[in-house]
């Protein structure tokens, strides 16, 4: 059953420990996450998603936001892995 899951881009954030909200390794995070990168991986991928400028609640004095992605048939881990490696391979071109 399709349902939609948030992505906070501190998930992805290289300059945060794990304790602090980084949810993926270190060999596919990425520095400075940057919502248009993501918004253009997820069309690249053909997943529906909209980008939320709220800050994690962890570390509410950066200005990262999250990810609403919509009817996906991917659970949470699956989906930021997936998404991690292709803006990693985005910003290694």
């Amino acid at each position: 059953m399709p349902r939609s899951i948030i992505l906070w881009l501190a998930y992805f954030d290289c300059s945060l420990k794990r304790r602090l909200g980084r949810r993926v390794s270190l060999d596919i995070c990425v520095n400075n996450p940057k919502p248009e990168e993501f918004l253009e991986v997820c069309k690249k991928l053909g997943l529906e998603c909209e980008y939320i400028d709220k800050r994690y609640p962890k570390t509410w004095y950066k200005p990262l936001g999250s990810l609403l992605i919509k009817n996906t048939e991917f659970n949470k881990s699956k989906l930021m892995n997936i998404v991690a490696k292709e803006v990693k391979n985005l910003k290694q071109k």
